[in-house]
């Protein structure tokens, strides 16, 4: 999927949670996301090549 696509399709699903604090951060080869949950916040970074995003890494943050 394309990078503008995916990122559109993750906000409505965030959004359907409830989840309003989101940042992306899109280097060359990784899209990142961080958000706040109720206690932790949320790393996933996904590796893109070609514009498409194609593998992904979850990191939980407690603070």
């Amino acid at each position: 999927m394309l990078v503008a696509e995916f990122k559109a399709y993750y906000n409505a699903y965030l959004y359907e949670l409830n989840v309003t604090d989101i940042k992306w951060t899109y280097l060359k080869t990784v899209l990142e996301l961080r958000y706040t949950d109720n206690y932790d916040i949320v790393q996933i970074r996904w590796r893109v090549s070609y514009g498409f995003v194609v593998q992904s890494s979850k990191k939980i943050i407690n603070r």
